[in-house]
């Protein structure tokens, strides 16, 4: 009688328990393409209308670079943070002496006149630290 109670015993094996990853993996698509989608439009936030040339100095634009863009109102912003022009270049001259980064991107729009962009110009050269002052075009469709 002890015996078939010790059989009934070892009889029973234990499953481990299965992990599904489906939901993780569809999870995980979703969620890139979210961000697939919303990366290209935090970059074009601010609607400027560049100039057009041969060539795209905009390809050498990285997170810490220094970008002043400059609207069709005139607005300025530093790394999407609007300031005035006096504001500006304190700014300017406190974020060029933390950074390695010694050149500043101008992106304009085609509708500000050229003196006040020369201007504008003329005033980032005098800061301390900055080598550099590219103006970003967009490169001419063919």
């Amino acid at each position: 009688m002890m015996r078939a109670g010790l059989r009934r015993r070892s009889r029973k094996v234990q499953h481990m328990p299965e992990i599904s990853l489906t939901p993780l993996i569809d999870t995980a698509l979703v969620l890139l393409v979210i961000f697939m989608i919303a990366t290209p439009i935090m970059q074009n936030s601010l609607n400027i209308d560049l100039p057009q040339g041969n060539m795209k100095e905009a390809e050498g634009i990285s997170k810490s670079s220094l970008v002043l863009s400059i609207d069709a109102r005139q607005r300025l912003r530093l790394n999407e943070t609007m300031f005035s022009l006096d504001e500006l270049l304190e700014e300017l001259g406190r974020q060029v002496k933390d950074s390695k980064e010694h050149a500043v991107y101008v992106q304009c729009d085609q509708s500000v006149p050229s003196g006040n962009l020369v201007k504008i110009i003329d005033a980032i050269k005098y800061v301390s630290g900055v080598e550099h002052v590219v103006l970003t075009t967009e490169r001419a469709r063919s």
